[in-house]
């Protein structure tokens, strides 16, 4: 009998797909010790009195890894759409002992005080050293849970402050894409309302457009349509 549970069954499979195909050398990853099941986290206003009345949904909760770390930076082999990307996602405890990202203590706004107090990050990219970050945002007396993303490339606009956008994406959804996406670099741009016709952006695209070339062959048994769909939406 597995001590898997279903979900960490699937990730653990995806860091194989990396490392078995032909097309990818993986330069690093990493498949962390099993920790406490997120059922026994305990109440968030243990970790932060303000979180108090927030609640980890049941989904979650069957969702959420064990591992202490899952983690994965790879690049494509050859000539032909270069594509790279990484991704290392924490056990959730470990999210919510993490301190809100250091903007959050000097020089915000009111309004971006009360956004960065509440974030806590749970994926970002040490090894390659991207500057990408994703942060689970935890809103006082509700069991809702944002996700944001955060690029030193990324400008702001009126809605989002310089860095950070919000992603069309719950916890659960997140470590779904993972298992599709392998943590392609800026693969989270298809999930924000950021458009990627900039300039600055050019490189982005180019390596998402290289992920949606290349993965159909690699891993055959994903359907990337709704990425390619995305993508278009933001070009």
């Amino acid at each position: 009998m597995s001590v898997f549970t279903r979900n960490e069954k699937l990730h653990v499979a995806s860091l194989k797909e990396l490392r078995s195909s032909e097309m990818i050398e993986v330069g690093f990853d990493e498949l962390g010790e099993l920790k406490e099941s997120p059922e026994e986290i305990p109440p968030l206003h243990e970790f932060k009195e303000e979180w108090r009345g927030a609640v980890l949904g049941k989904d979650i909760l069957r969702h959420a890894l064990r591992f202490s770390a899952v983690s994965s930076c790879w690049w494509s082999i050859g000539e032909d759409s270069p594509v790279g990307g990484e991704f290392r996602v924490i056990h959730l405890y470990d999210v919510l002992l993490r301190d809100p990202p250091p903007v959050a203590l000097s020089g915000a706004s009111e309004s971006e005080y009360k956004l960065f107090r509440d974030l806590r990050m749970i994926d970002h990219t040490p090894y390659a050293g991207a500057g990408m970050m994703v942060y689970l945002r935890i809103r006082p007396g509700s069991g809702e849970f944002e996700l944001w993303y955060m690029d030193v490339d990324l400008i702001g606009s009126v809605q989002y402050p310089r860095g950070y956008a919000r992603m069309d994406l719950s916890y659960c959804d997140y470590l779904d894409a993972l298992l599709i996406t392998k943590g392609t670099f800026g693969w989270q741009y298809l999930y924000t309302d950021v458009s990627l016709r900039d300039e600055i952006f050019r490189a982005k695209v180019d390596r998402l457009r290289g992920m949606l070339d290349i993965f159909p062959k690699i891993f055959p048994e994903y359907d990337y349509s709704p990425l390619v769909e995305r993508l278009a939406e933001r070009l």
